[in-house]
């Protein structure tokens, strides 16, 4: 951002029910923000905001020390709105999204302006380090980037990880981040229950768990950019007792070329990775090549431990007997084995919340020939299991088994699985075990083998020092011990 023009900082705070925090901070952040700009959205408080504020900020209102809006639509907080309202009404250089709690100070201006001048491709979090103290959401980003990016994401709930999922994406298109950890002031105290809405059905800890997972995920399948859902915002702006209309700027036509010149590359965004996969699958109807299995993996990011050659060594068996697949445990494996056109895929998830996001994926991503089923590990004295029930629906052989160890399973598990799979599986079954070099595995080998009678085993190379077990019935001329 090379300009002899001083850069302005739009300081964007917002609120809703909080008087008692703004009546702290207000006063403060207007003397501060001088050589710079301040915004308070009122997102629809009922608790006497709006009165205090037009009595005793008329001046600064008048003045132009403060920009003030107050909607009354929402009936309940929502943050990704609230900031992106906040945030629209801003005109500065830079945007910096301030908590009705948070106080800013001169120094704290300057430290952030002295980043966008030398970098405007830039992501700054003025971030104490202290998760409790709530300065974490204290981010700042060039107008221009914030337009084009979206914003925050209002398909989010309402509260938690709307900062962190700006950040991720952030990065995604590849803008620098930068930490302050600077904070001259730190904010009003509150508690855990402050931050929830009245009448929220889950605490802070439940939704934030959920948030950020489905952050994650809408990323991976939709990228960065997010199409603004409040277009535009009913409400009285400053002292004006005329209800205006504040526009927010669409998304809709900001593309990745929109980023080409940024520090970092634009990665491949899960989505067009995988239904190039499954173009291809439909074209050729073979083993998909592990160069797109490669860049699939990629594009997923580094939650996925299946290897990509047992995932076409998976595929390849599945595509020829043509019988169900059932997967221990879902993820980058099951969507993709999906998108080969096997027939059928049981994926057995001991996760609640990742079940949850996998089923939102796999609804995404059109993949009816995939079913996932909640599989808990349960455990008694000397005995461990996934307990799940197949659907109702489901009478044929299963022929191709990957085992995954989930979290909380033993080796009684994998024996407690064998028992249940026995008579379900087909006479020339495969069973698929991922990180066959490891000893767990190796046990686990052993438990499908005393529980299924003989089988044959093979051992072959799977990604980097991994290596692929491949487990099946061994002929009865050729019967050893596995």
């Amino acid at each position: 951002m090379k300009s002899s023009k001083p850069l302005k900082v739009s300081v964007c705070m917002h609120a809703m029910n909080r008087t008692w925090q703004v009546k702290q901070t207000l006063r403060h952040n207007v003397m501060a923000c001088v050589n710079h700009e301040l915004i308070l959205v009122d997102f629809g408080s009922t608790d006497g905001l709006d009165e205090w504020v037009r009595s005793e900020f008329t001046e600064d209102i008048r003045a132009k020390r403060l920009v003030y809006f107050r909607t009354p639509t929402p009936t309940r907080f929502h943050a990704s709105k609230s900031k992106n309202l906040a945030h629209h009404l801003g005109s500065g250089d830079i945007l910096l999204n301030c908590d009705g709690d948070n106080f800013v100070t001169e120094a704290d201006l300057d430290r952030i302006v002295k980043v966008f001048a030398k970098e405007p491709n830039s992501i700054v979090q003025n971030f104490s380090g202290d998760l409790t103290d709530g300065t974490y959401g204290r981010i700042a980003l060039t107008r221009k980037n914030f337009n084009q990016m979206g914003g925050y994401d209002e398909g989010l709930l309402p509260i938690a990880a709307q900062d962190y999922d700006l950040l991720l994406r952030g990065l995604q298109i590849g803008l620098r981040t930068v930490r302050i950890s600077a904070v001259d002031k730190k904010p009003v105290l509150n508690t855990v229950s402050d931050k929830v809405p009245a009448g929220s059905k889950m605490d802070w800890g439940a939704i934030n768990n959920i948030n950020s997972s489905y952050c994650i995920n809408r990323q991976k399948v939709i990228g960065p950019v997010r199409e603004t859902q409040s277009p535009a915002w009913h409400g009285f702006l400053n002292l004006d007792a005329k209800k205006v209309i504040v526009e927010q700027p669409a998304a809709r036509a900001a593309k990745v070329s929109d980023f080409a010149n940024y520090p970092a590359k634009y990665p491949s965004d899960f989505m067009g990775v995988f239904n190039r996969l499954r173009a291809h699958m439909g074209a050729n109807h073979s083993t998909p090549p592990k160069d797109l299995l490669n860049t699939l993996h990629r594009a997923w990011g580094n939650t996925c431990n299946l290897s990509v050659g047992n995932l076409a060594q998976i595929s390849e068996a599945a595509l020829r007997s043509g019988n169900p697949v059932l997967f221990c445990g879902s993820g980058l494996g099951a969507l993709a084995l999906a998108a080969t056109g096997a027939k059928r895929i049981i994926a057995l998830e001991p996760n609640r919340i990742w079940l949850r996001d996998m089923e939102f994926l796999r609804r995404f991503l059109g993949l009816q020939t995939l079913q996932i089923v909640l599989a808990p590990v349960k455990t008694d004295p000397g005995k461990s299991w996934y307990d799940f029930r197949l659907p109702s629906n489901f009478k044929e052989k299963i022929s191709t088994v990957v085992y995954d160890r989930a979290s909380g399973a033993n080796d009684d598990t994998v024996s407690g699985l064998a028992a249940g799979l026995g008579p379900l599986l087909s006479p020339d079954f495969k069973i698929f075990i991922d990180n066959a070099e490891r000893d767990s595995e190796k046990q686990a080998i052993s438990q499908w083998a005393h529980v299924l009678g003989d089988l044959n085993v093979k051992i072959f190379k799977g990604d980097g020092a991994k290596r692929v077990a491949l487990v099946s019935k061994s002929p009865p001329s050729q019967s050893r011990p596995a």
